[in-house]
């Protein structure tokens, strides 16, 4: 992957099948192909392309970025067996005072 919202990939490293880290010069996050990205809560997939910032063309649901400051926070909750070192109940504490009900 060359391409990314951030800009041009510096790293790209695949965590699971679909599921990848992206870095660029300035930023990145995580990239989930489509099935994976269906996996991630309808709330949480709102929240990360509102949280984006206008990064993306298209809706929540196509999307499957998720930047690393605070959306990454739904990429580790929904597969939380991909990250076996994450503090689980902590980083879903954080993803809800960041979600608001009925995102």
């Amino acid at each position: 992957m060359t391409t990314t919202p951030w800009g041009a990939a510096t790293l790209s490293k695949d965590f699971a099948p679909g599921i990848t880290l992206i870095s660029t010069a300035s930023h990145g996050g995580m990239r989930l192909d489509p099935e994976q990205n269906a996996k991630v809560p309808a709330k949480y997939r709102a929240f990360a392309a509102e949280w984006s910032h206008g990064f993306f063309n298209g809706n929540a649901d196509e999307v499957g970025w998720y930047e690393h400051d605070v959306a990454i926070l739904a990429v580790v909750v929904t597969f939380p067996d991909v990250f076996d070192d994450a503090d689980i109940p902590s980083v879903q504490a954080a993803l809800d005072r960041q979600v608001k009900d009925g995102s």
